[in-house]
C-alpha cells in the first residue's frame, strides 16, 4: 500500500501533465511579482508531457500531447475508487476533498487561459488555443465526474467567493507548484530547458498591457475570474 502522500503526489502529477501553462505578464505585474526570472519566462507556453517531459512551445502543435489528459484523470478515478474499498472512510474522504479543490484551481487556471490567452499571446496558433480550450473541458468534465461520484457538491458562485481557509491555502498551493514548476532553476536545468528571451515592442507593448490590466480589474470582480486573481494569484481588487 501506497503512502497517502505518495496517492497524493500521484493524482496530483496526472493532474497536472497533459497540459499547456504560461504565467500571464498582466497577472504578475497585478501582484507585484516582477523579479527579472519572472518576467523574462512571463507569457512563454511551457508544454507537459503525459510522461512529465516539459519543453517550451513556439508555434509547435500541442493539442495531440493535451489529448492523453483525459486517460489520466480516469485513472486517478480508478485509484479514488479502489481506496474507498480498502482504506478507512474519514482518511479517503479527507484525500477526496483536497483533490477535489486542486481540480477546482486547474479550472480556474485553464479558464483564464481560455479568456485571455490570445490577448496575453497574440501569436497563439490555432492548435495551441484548441490545447487550452481542450485542457479546460477535460478538467472540467472530471470535475463533474468527482461530484457525481464522490457527492461532492457543487459551489455555487456566491459560495465560490467565499472560499474557506483550507481550499484556499490549497489553490495557493496550486499556483505555487505551477510556478515552481514553470520556473525553474535556469542553471541547474539548463540541459533540459532552455529559455529563450522575447524581445519587446516597449511602447506599444507597454500601453496595451496596462490597458489589459485595467481590463483585467473591472472584469476580475465576478466569477472564475475574481476567485482567480483573489484566491489563486491573491491579488487585491479593493476600489481606491
Amino acid at each position: 500500500m501506497k503512502s497517502y502522500e505518495d496517492i497524493q503526489l500521484e493524482l496530483l502529477s496526472n493532474l497536472f501533465c497533459a497540459s499547456v501553462y504560461y504565467l500571464p505578464l498582466g497577472l504578475l505585474e497585478m501582484a507585484g511579482e516582477t523579479t527579472p526570472v519572472l518576467l523574462n519566462h512571463a507569457n512563454r507556453m511551457l508544454l507537459f508531457e503525459k510522461n512529465g517531459h516539459n519543453y517550451l512551445v513556439d508555434q509547435h502543435p500541442v493539442s495531440v500531447h493535451v489529448f492523453p489528459k483525459s486517460f489520466l484523470l480516469d485513472n486517478n478515478i480508478y485509484t479514488l475508487l479502489e481506496l474507498i474499498d480498502t482504506e478507512p472512510k474519514s482518511k479517503v474522504e479527507f484525500l477526496i476533498d483536497r483533490y477535489t479543490t486542486y481540480v477546482q484551481g486547474f479550472v480556474h487556471i485553464y479558464n483564464y487561459y481560455v479568456e485571455y490567452v490570445k490577448v496575453d499571446i497574440p501569436d497563439v496558433s490555432k492548435d495551441q488555443y484548441n490545447g487550452f480550450v481542450q485542457q479546460l473541458n477535460i478538467t472540467k468534465q472530471h470535475l463533474e465526474e468527482l461530484k457525481e461520484r464522490f457527492d461532492k457538491k457543487a459551489k455555487n458562485k456566491s459560495e465560490v467567493k467565499q472560499v474557506s481557509v483550507s481550499e484556499n491555502k490549497a489553490l495557493e498551493e496550486t499556483l505555487e507548484e505551477v510556478k515552481r514548476v514553470l520556473i525553474p532553476n535556469v542553471s541547474k536545468d539548463s540541459d533540459k530547458l532552455e529559455f529563450k528571451l522575447k524581445e519587446t515592442k516597449a511602447s506599444k507593448a507597454q500601453d496595451k498591457r496596462k490597458r489589459h490590466i485595467e481590463e483585467l480589474k473591472e472584469q476580475a470582480r465576478s466569477e472564475a475570474e475574481f476567485v482567480l486573481l483573489t484566491q489563486v494569484f491573491n491579488v487585491s481588487l479593493e476600489t481606491n
